[in-house]
């Protein structure tokens, strides 16, 4: 007859969770810190901690961070090494990495909200690297282009551009905006692609001389395609260019 030998009487379903954390605080919570800087320097909660408590939502198969509270805390501070925090913390030390909108005023009275976070997209970048998901020397293609052009815009002192990070299709159907450049940048293996350039013609939304732009992979072509006038590769992305002129 087997014999069990108990060694500790608290049993928690969420065990495996326990070793993930101390893997987590030890290469991700440095660089969060680092990155994101001390939070404080009593006995409050880090950065690193917060993020650590929040991750372990996602890890346990939670939707959301009252789950901490209502449903893990009592399992994860079995391990005296965590230190867990509530979903109220959770929630204050997101609102204070927070940073504010910029709001565009188009000619016709809409506004546009966007947020360029910075610091948190930095922050994304090198946790990344010290995962050894981005490899230090290697090239990489990062889908930042709302912050490049709000960059870039700055730099010009050209208020007169809209960034939309939205569902395309969505975007065109509800917009009632006529565009001098309509710039398109949709995931290259987005479902129906090819049709963005008809539909931003079928919804008349670019101006009588504007230029729809489109990014896409080397697997398109538009060079048979309506309005199409010229098309540039750059390794392997493509901008294909359209315009009412050419039909």
């Amino acid at each position: 007859m087997a014999k069990v030998n108990i060694k500790f009487e608290k049993i928690t379903p969420f065990g495996g969770l326990f070793h993930v954390r101390r893997l987590f605080s030890r290469y991700v919570g440095p660089v969060i810190d680092n990155e994101l800087g001390l939070r404080c320097t009593s006995f409050g909660y880090q950065y690193s901690e917060i993020f650590g408590s929040l991750s372990s939502v996602y890890f346990c198969g939670g939707d959301c961070v009252e789950d901490v509270t209502s449903h893990l805390m009592p399992h994860l501070s079995l391990d005296p090494a965590l230190r867990t925090c509530s979903s109220d913390t959770i929630l204050r030390g997101i609102s204070e990495l927070a940073t504010a909108n910029t709001t565009y005023t188009s000619d016709t009275g809409k506004s546009y909200d966007f947020n360029t976070a910075p610091k948190l997209n930095s922050l994304l970048v090198k946790a990344l690297t010290s995962t050894g998901q981005l490899v230090a020397g290697e090239s990489y293609d990062m889908d930042f282009d709302h912050q490049f052009l709000t960059k870039v815009a700055r730099e010009l002192g050209d208020k007169n551009w809209i960034p939309i990070h939205a569902d395309v299709f969505k975007f065109i159907q509800r917009t009632s905006e006529h565009y001098d450049i309509i710039f398109a940048d949709p995931p290259y293996a987005l479902d129906n692609l090819a049709d963005i350039p008809r539909l931003v013609f079928e919804a008349d939304i670019l101006a009588p001389d504007g230029i729809l732009i489109l990014e896409h992979g080397k697997d398109y072509s538009f060079t048979d395609a309506p309005h199409f006038m010229d098309h540039r590769s750059y390794g392997s992305v493509n901008f294909s260019f359209f315009s009412l002129e050419k039909q």
